[in-house]
């Protein structure tokens, strides 16, 4: 079996959504935490964060917590959402933190949830479904 080689810089995606450096992974938790400065390009029209920012950037997270937890090319996203519960303005500073973690496994599915939060306030969940591959960190 091949040696999992950590990254050691977030994805290219990740950084093109104003990641600056790999999240924290806590293998006792399984927790997957990153920081992101959000563009200006991420936002809407009304000045609010963009539903499918928070989407996508949730979506990078989770596969980040994945692949620490079962290993390279392992699982692919099915299924998920995000739940905004507070308009995510800017006027409060740029930095979120999106905490994602695991819930469950059951007939080769995962479930993971997370929350974004700028200081310690909540403003959206989610949950997100993924499918383990049959030959996981294979091709």
């Amino acid at each position: 079996m091949k040696k999992l080689v950590r990254p050691t810089e977030p994805t290219p995606f990740a950084k093109w959504m104003g990641v600056k450096k790999l999240g924290e992974y806590d293998g006792i938790k399984h927790t997957y935490v990153v920081v992101a400065q959000v563009p200006p390009e991420a936002l809407n029209f009304f000045g609010t964060v963009h539903g499918g920012y928070l989407a996508g950037l949730f979506d990078d997270a989770f596969g980040m917590l994945a692949y620490f937890i079962y290993g390279v090319n392992s699982a692919t996203t099915f299924d998920g959402n995000v739940k905004p519960l507070k308009m995510l303005r800017l006027s409060g500073g740029n930095s979120l933190v999106f905490e994602t973690r695991f819930k469950e496994e059951s007939d080769c599915v995962i479930q993971l949830e997370g929350s974004v939060k700028r200081g310690n306030i909540i403003m959206a969940e989610a949950v997100s479904f993924w499918l383990l591959r049959k030959n996981r960190g294979g091709k």
